[in-house]
C-alpha cells in the first residue's frame, strides 16, 4: 500500500496521546480542595494521638486516639443519627512498629501491623469503611474505635491521626 501526502501536515505527536495543551488547565491548589468538607452538608472528625520523648508509648501499650475537638478518648466515637460516616483519612508517622485496629459497632473493619506503618499518609477516595453499607438511611448512630498498640521493644514516639466525614442524610 503507498500512502501520498497531499498538501502540508502539521505533526501531531509520535502515535500518543498529546495532553501538552491541557496541562496549562492545571492551577496551583485545584487538586486538594476535593477533599475539603462541604460545609453545607459535610463535616470531619479528626482523631489523633502525639507521642513525645517525655511520653511515649510504652511497649505492649494500647493508645485510644483522642477526639480533637473534646480532647477527649474516643474510647468510642459516636457518630450521629441522620449521618453517613465515612472512614476517609489515616496518617502515621511513628519511630517504631504498632498495629492499627479501627471497627465500627465492635466489627473489626481495618488492621495493619508492623512495617507497614512507619512514615504512611492515606486519603481514602473509594471509600470502604462507611456507615451506608450497613445502614444507608442513616437510621442509627455507630460506633467507632481507633486504637494503636506498640508492638516493638522500646517506647515509640511520633503521631498518628485519622478523619470520618460524617455527611448529613438527605
Amino acid at each position: 500500500m503507498e500512502v501520498k501526502v497531499i498538501g502540508k501536515q502539521e505533526a501531531l505527536g509520535i502515535g500518543k496521546p498529546d495532553f501538552s495543551k491541557e496541562i496549562t488547565k492545571i492551577k496551583r491548589g485545584e487538586i486538594y480542595p476535593q477533599f475539603e468538607a462541604r460545609p453545607e452538608t459535610e463535616k470531619y472528625k479528626i482523631f489523633l494521638g502525639v507521642f513525645t520523648p517525655a511520653a511515649p508509648l510504652a511497649i505492649g501499650a494500647t493508645f485510644h486516639y483522642i477526639d480533637i475537638e473534646t480532647n477527649l478518648p474516643a474510647d468510642p466515637y459516636t457518630s450521629p443519627v441522620g449521618y453517613i460516616a465515612d472512614f476517609r483519612e489515616w496518617f502515621f508517622n511513628l519511630d517504631g512498629r504498632v498495629g492499627f485496629l479501627m471497627d465500627i459497632d465492635g466489627i473489626i473493619q481495618f488492621y495493619m501491623t508492623p512495617d507497614t506503618l512507619i512514615n504512611i499518609h492515606e486519603y481514602e477516595q473509594i471509600v470502604w469503611g462507611k456507615t451506608s453499607l450497613f445502614d444507608p438511611n442513616a437510621e442509627s448512630s455507630h460506633t467507632w474505635t481507633f486504637t494503636i498498640t506498640n508492638l516493638d521493644d522500646h517506647a515509640i514516639t511520633g503521631s498518628v491521626h485519622t478523619a470520618v466525614a460524617l455527611t448529613l442524610k438527605e
